[in-house]
């Protein structure tokens, strides 16, 4: 197949539009994929792209909502006649006007595509901005789901919580990958990082890695962390700035007596990542929902003990209660309490845990494994081969109510 033939399209495809952006890059390296990115003009002056070589196509909002953003008819040509010379088609992330594009190519050319909706799909998200989703469903979504030759999860908890919009769907689920990190660099890491900071050499770090918005719950984080008063240990709390500010978070902190042991710092990429998660030995997430967690994936890479929060679908694929915690309420007490248990925890152990959660991301993550679960997808759609493995009926025990769903945000 020529490799120009596949073709992917995206959606603001920045470094501040963090996971959907890195799985978007793996889906292009395991097919050769060509990538087009609808990006908002303002964000890429500032930001720039979040790889290479992506082709974007530039939209400015509109004044009411962001779903009712458009790209120009000049542009929407320039974009068909690419997407046009594909055989196969992967669009991310719904709603948008990219879709509409996917779907006019299926009906006039019978161009096959896959979705992969990083979440769209999930309750918190159909609670937004419900009234303009709900007519979207009505007008193209549901077609448009049944008409994919795949709808591609992340992790059996994504897939689970959009059952009830799946009915004659084709779906199936892939983990994406996670690099793999040398944890025999661990100790070494540690020592640096440690002098770096000026903290002692006993020290244990705790690492809280996301963007500060309040779906990721930081405030309670750092309550919790300060409340537990832990011994020699110290929480980084790393990420971009939303809707909270670092500077909230520090008046917040200052009515805690043992806030210098919170280090709170703006977002940190690559080596610098990467450099921080093998120094660390316990992972924290709160977040309201993350349909694949790429930090928590990495957390494991580096061979961290977890604490996570039920809204992180991919704890529920790991082996149960072997790597770490899974928190059944997203409470500041019950964070507390999981970061004490985890303290009386002997460092053997905790060290022993580390090594089989990086050793779970070896046998489940490898992007080599990744990759042959694409190919062979595609191919078999290309070949116009009824793929039945990758059939779904919803049996799930725990179905979502579709008037629930638009109304929740939990």
């Amino acid at each position: 197949m020529n490799p120009a033939s596949y073709s992917i399209i995206g959606l603001d495809l920045v470094p501040s539009t963090g996971g959907p952006a890195k799985t978007i890059r793996y889906f292009s390296e395991a097919y050769n994929g060509k990538v087009y990115s609808l990006t908002n003009e303002r964000k890429l002056q500032i930001e720039g792209s979040s790889f290479k070589p992506i082709t974007h196509y530039t939209y400015q909002n509109t004044p009411w909502k962001n779903l009712t953003s458009y790209i120009d008819k000049e542009k929407q040509e320039a974009l068909l006649k690419e997407l046009s010379l594909s055989s196969i088609i992967s669009c991310h992330i719904l709603y948008r006007y990219h879709v509409h594009l996917v779907n006019k190519l299926y009906i006039k050319k019978s161009i096959p595509y896959v979705v992969v909706p990083h979440g769209c799909l999930d309750p918190y998200t159909l609670g937004k901005n419900k009234l303009l989703k709900k007519l979207w469903f009505s007008y193209i979504g549901k077609q448009f789901l049944r008409q994919a030759s795949a709808v591609i999860f992340s992790t059996n908890k994504e897939r689970e919580k959009a059952s009830f919009l799946l009915k004659n769907c084709r779906t199936t689920v892939m983990h994406w990958p996670t690099p793999f990190l040398d944890i025999s660099r661990k100790a070494n890491c540690k020592v640096e990082f440690l002098k770096r900071h000026n903290l002692p050499l006993n020290s244990r770090i705790a690492v809280s890695l996301g963007r500060l918005h309040t779906m990721k719950n930081p405030l309670m984080i750092v309550e919790a962390f300060a409340k537990a008063n832990l011994e020699n240990t110290y929480l980084f709390l790393v990420g971009p700035e939303e809707n909270i500010k670092i500077s909230a978070i520090k008046t917040y902190l200052s009515q805690f007596p043992n806030s210098a042991k919170i280090i709170i710092k703006g977002p940190l990429w690559g080596k610098e990542k990467e450099e921080l998660l093998l120094a660390s030995d316990l992972y924290i997430s709160m977040s309201v929902r993350e349909n694949f967690g790429h930090t928590l994936a990495e957390s494991l890479s580096a061979g961290l003990y977890y604490i996570a929060s039920e809204g992180n679908y991919l704890a529920h694929d790991l082996p149960l209660g072997e790597g770490g915690t899974i928190l059944k309420e997203n409470t500041t007490p019950a964070l507390v309490k999981a970061l004490v248990k985890w303290d009386q925890l002997p460092k053997s152990s905790c060290k022993e845990i580390g090594i089989k959660n990086q050793r779970w991301v070896e046998q489940n993550l490898k992007f080599e494994t990744f990759a042959t679960k694409i190919k062979r997808l595609y191919n078999s759609i290309i070949d116009r081969k009824v793929a039945l493995d990758y059939s779904f009926e919803p049996t799930f025990t725990h179905q979502t109510n579709r008037n629930q769903a638009f109304q929740s945000k939990k």
